[in-house]
């Protein structure tokens, strides 16, 4: 791995995120895309959360490569926003302490077409 990586989690200071985009870019192209479409088209318009987890991570990325351009180019920025406002918005807390997203148990708690109902 690019030793910049450890320098730019510390200058994060929230190397999670970082951790969650370098695990994000570890899977196959076909799962990236897959992870990236749980942001669907229009959340942001239709989940005020979502549009606000989005607009803070998006801020925070935009200011952080301003202050420390040199991190600018070392990853592609648009997908780590992306990766951190999906963690943000669906992610659950592990009982270790660990971070995941799981592609049915995260749509339980918002969709108007539920994956499970019970009567």
């Amino acid at each position: 791995a690019d030793q910049r990586l450890a320098e730019m989690a510390e200058a994060l200071g929230d190397p999670w995120r970082l951790a969650s985009y370098v695990a994000f870019k570890q899977l196959h192209e076909r799962k990236q895309k897959e992870f990236l479409a749980l942001w669907s088209e229009g959340i942001e318009s239709s989940d005020p959360l979502a549009a606000h987890i989005y607009q803070q991570n998006r801020l925070g990325a935009d200011l952080f490569v301003k202050d420390r351009p040199e991190f600018g180019k070392l990853i592609f920025w648009t997908h780590f926003v992306l990766v951190a406002a999906i963690f943000g918005r669906f992610g659950v807390r592990n009982p270790d302490g660990t971070r995941a997203v799981y592609a049915l148990c995260s749509h339980i708690r918002h969709s108007c077409r539920p994956n499970a109902a019970a009567f």
